[in-house]
């Protein structure tokens, strides 16, 4: 039977969200948070770590993506797009770099012209120059706002860095990462309670208090914010979901299927 109609499911601080385009169909079911299949499409994700269900696509082609229960923000060939309750629009052109999360939107750093770029929803996109030395990896604002400066993790002279960046761009190293020319790390991630660094065979979480817990997963490249409380970790052999909390879980995400085509409209702002 053919499909008629399509249910576009988006964040919110609810657990169980709906945004039907049509009044034709109403589903609830709990929303884990949003993941980058292995066809660079977004989609929501349902029910539990450990049992999980993916949704229909909400948009395809996405570079990078980020996520809080409330929002989203996503880069797709150079454009940012955001999604929320009132849908997917674009808010910016020729943007790439690091994205991160703030309590009020979203951070990126643009290293083709040494600028940090803030979103609001009140205010739009902001600029100012902040030059980073090194290539930046990941990114997090510090004290989830602005005012507080931002936290950087970057290649430099061959090793891995953490770094703090104040408003005024003064910077200040918080954590040299050691790294074995065996497992070199092949992507890092920063986070509200620490960070993320995948090898080639183990994801190792660290917290701030110095604490960390290794996950088994062969070949880790990237890491995306899905919610508040969970990671997507990508690789080739699939892709995991990482729920942070007291206990944390690590489980693998269901697998996809090639897609056909699927059109999306984007309202431009």
């Amino acid at each position: 039977m053919r499909r008629l109609f399509r249910i576009f499911t988006v964040l919110s601080p609810l657990p169980f969200v709906v945004l039907p385009v049509t009044a034709l169909a109403q589903i609830h079911q709990p929303v884990l948070g949003m993941m980058r299949d292995g066809n660079s499409a977004l989609r929501p994700v349902y029910g539990v770590a450990a049992s999980a269900t993916l949704g229909d696509p909400v948009t395809e082609n996405v570079d990078t993506f980020a996520c809080s229960n409330a929002r989203c923000f996503l880069q797709s060939a150079g454009t940012v797009l955001t999604l929320d309750a009132d849908g997917l629009r674009s808010i910016a052109d020729a943007a790439n770099g690091p994205l991160a999360l703030t309590n009020e939107g979203a951070l990126l750093y643009s290293s083709q012209t040494g600028e940090l770029l803030r979103w609001a929803p009140a205010t739009g996109w902001t600029a100012s120059a902040f030059a980073i030395d090194g290539l930046v990896l990941s990114l997090r604002s510090a004290g989830g706002g602005i005012g507080d400066g931002i936290d950087v993790a970057l290649r430099r002279d061959g090793g891995l860095w953490l770094e703090h960046y104040s408003a005024d761009g003064s910077a200040s190293v918080f954590a040299a990462v050691a790294e074995d020319s065996e497992q070199p790390i092949h992507a890092v991630h920063l986070m509200e309670s620490g960070y993320l660094i995948a090898t080639e065979h183990t994801v190792t979480l660290v917290r701030t208090d110095g604490s960390t817990q290794e996950f088994p997963a062969e070949g880790v490249r990237a890491f995306f914010a899905m919610a508040d409380s969970s990671i997507e970790a990508v690789s080739s052999q699939g892709n995991w979901i990482l729920h942070l909390g007291d206990s944390p879980s690590w489980n693998l995400l269901p697998g996809v299927e090639p897609l056909a085509t699927t059109a999306v409209a984007v309202v431009a702002q």
